[in-house]
C-alpha cells in the first residue's frame, strides 16, 4: 500500500512518514511523474522530474538538461512534454552507485512557472510515485494538486545508512521557485555547466488523407511529405504524395459472355429497368444460355414487359427444354396443352338415305293419327256420362292402340316402289 498524507488546517503536511519502514530492503528504486496535458492562456504544462546525487565529493543533477548522468546506475527516461501517466521515469539501481555516494533526492518542478504564471495547484490531476523496483511494489505518492502555489515539490530521498544500507525518506515540500536555484542553493549544485533552456519541440505535421492513382486505395501522409514518393501498400506501386480526391468509380467493363448478359438482366429487373433487362436477357438467349431462354419464354407466355405471345414464347421455352430445362418443358407442355381447342370440330353429316327418311315421316304421320284418335275418344266417353278421369284413361288406351297401327300401315306404304 503506498503511503499518503494530509494537510492539516494550518496548510501543513502530517501524516505516518516512516523512514524506517522499507530501510535496509531498497536495492532499486523507480520514480514516476505523471500529469494530464492541460493547455492555460500562457501555455502548457510543462512538469519535470529530477533527480541530485549527492556524493563526498560530487554533486550532480539529472534531469532534462542532462539525461545522461556519469554513473551508468541511473537511468531518466528523457523529456516529455505533452503529459500523460507516468511520462517521466528516474529508475537507479543502488547497487551500481558509487561507494563514496550517500544520497539521492528527487525533485517535481514546472518548467518556466514564472512565464506562464503556472503553480501545482492549477495544473490539475498530478502525481508523482517511488516504488521498489525489484518487487515492482509503490512505497510512496503524493497528489501535486495539494501543494496550491508551490512550483518545485522536493518529493524525498533515499539515504544510506550507517549500516550501508539504503532506505527511503519523504520530504514532501513545496517551493514557489525554480529547479536552478533550489539545487544551487539547498543542495549545493554547480548548476553552471547545465543548461536549464530547452529547445522549442517541433510540432508534427498534421496529416491528410489522399488516394493512390492506380488502385484507389485510401492513405494518409504528413504534410511535410507532399511531393515524396512511396509504395502503395495496396497494389505495391510508386506512388506520389499528393492532395487529390477520391477517384471516381470506373465503369463496370461490359459482359462478354452469355452468363454476364444474364446475370447484368437480373440486376436491371431488381433495379426495375425492365427494358434493359429484356434486352440483356434475350441478348444471353440468342447466345443459348438456358435460363435467359426460359426467362425469355415467361415474359412472352405472361405478357410480362412484353406482349403476350404464345408463339414467341413456345419458340424459346422449346429451346431451353431441348437443353433439358425442367421448367422450360414443364410450361412449355402447359402451353401446348392450352393451345389445343376444347370442342373439337365435327365433319359435316351425310344425307340420311332414302327409307330412313320414310320411317320418320311415317312416324311423325302415325303420332299425328293416334293423338287425334285420343281427343275423339275422350270427348265421346265424357258425353256419355262416364267421370273425366277415366274418359281420359281409355281415350289414351285407345289413342295408342290406333297411332300404332297407322305406323305401320304408313312404313308398309312408304317402301312400296
Amino acid at each position: 500500500m503506498p503511503i499518503s498524507i494530509r494537510k492539516n488546517q494550518e496548510n501543513k503536511f502530517v501524516g505516518n512518514l516512516p523512514a524506517n519502514e522499507v530501510s535496509g530492503t531498497l536495492t532499486k528504486v523507480k520514480v514516476s511523474l505523471g500529469w494530464i496535458a492541460l493547455t492555460t492562456l500562457h501555455g502548457d504544462f510543462d512538469l519535470d522530474l529530477s533527480a541530485v546525487l549527492i556524493g563526498k565529493e560530487t554533486k550532480e543533477l539529472v534531469f532534462y538538461g542532462n539525461t545522461q548522468p556519469q554513473y551508468s546506475g541511473v537511468k531518466h527516461s528523457g523529456d516529455n512534454t505533452t503529459g500523460g501517466d507516468e511520462n517521466e521515469i528516474i529508475i537507479v539501481d543502488l547497487q551500481q552507485l558509487p561507494a563514496n555516494m550517500q544520497e539521492v533526492v528527487f525533485i517535481v518542478s514546472l518548467h518556466e512557472s514564472g512565464t506562464k504564471r503556472q503553480t501545482f495547484g492549477k495544473c490539475g490531476e498530478a502525481f508523482v510515485s517511488i516504488a521498489d523496483g525489484e518487487k515492482d511494489e509503490t512505497i510512496y505518492e503524493l497528489d501535486l494538486d495539494d501543494f496550491g502555489s508551490a512550483t518545485v515539490l522536493l518529493f524525498g530521498s533515499v539515504k544510506r545508512n550507517t549500516q550501508n544500507r539504503w532506505q527511503w525518506k519523504p520530504i514532501a515540500a513545496g517551493k514557489n521557485d525554480l529547479l536552478e536555484k533550489i539545487t544551487q542553493q539547498q543542495y549545493q549544485v554547480d548548476t553552471g555547466k547545465y543548461k536549464f533552456t530547452k529547445e522549442p519541440q517541433k510540432k508534427e505535421s498534421p496529416k491528410f488523407h489522399f488516394w493512390c492513382r492506380h488502385c484507389g486505395v485510401k492513405l494518409q501522409a504528413k504534410e511535410s511529405t507532399i511531393g515524396r514518393s512511396n509504395a502503395c501498400p495496396g497494389c505495391k506501386k510508386t506512388v506520389v504524395i499528393e492532395r487529390n480526391t477520391p477517384p471516381k468509380p470506373s465503369a463496370p467493363p461490359p459482359p462478354s459472355t452469355p452468363e454476364e448478359y444474364f446475370n447484368l438482366a437480373m440486376q436491371f429487373l431488381h433495379s426495375r429497368n425492365v427494358g434493359e433487362a429484356l434486352k440483356n436477357c434475350r441478348t444471353a438467349a440468342e447466345a443459348g444460355h438456358a435460363e435467359a431462354q426460359y426467362k425469355l419464354g415467361t415474359y412472352y407466355y405472361a405478357g410480362s414487359g412484353v406482349p403476350e405471345d404464345h408463339q414467341e414464347a413456345g419458340k424459346w421455352l422449346r429451346k431451353a427444354a431441348l437443353q433439358g430445362h425442367v421448367k422450360a418443358k414443364n410450361l412449355l407442355d402447359e402451353l401446348e396443352a392450352k393451345q389445343k381447342s376444347p370442342v373439337p370440330t365435327l365433319p359435316p353429316l351425310p344425307n340420311p338415305p332414302k327409307n330412313q327418311v320414310s320411317e320418320e315421316k311415317a312416324g311423325c304421320a302415325g303420332s299425328g293419327c293416334g293423338c287425334l284418335t285420343w281427343y275423339v275418344a275422350g270427348t265421346i266417353l265424357i258425353a256419355a256420362g262416364i267421370p273425366k278421369e277415366l274418359a281420359y284413361g281409355i281415350a289414351v288406351i285407345i289413342g295408342a292402340a290406333v297411332g300404332v297401327i297407322m305406323i305401320y300401315l304408313l312404313i308398309d306404304k312408304f317402301k312400296k316402289p
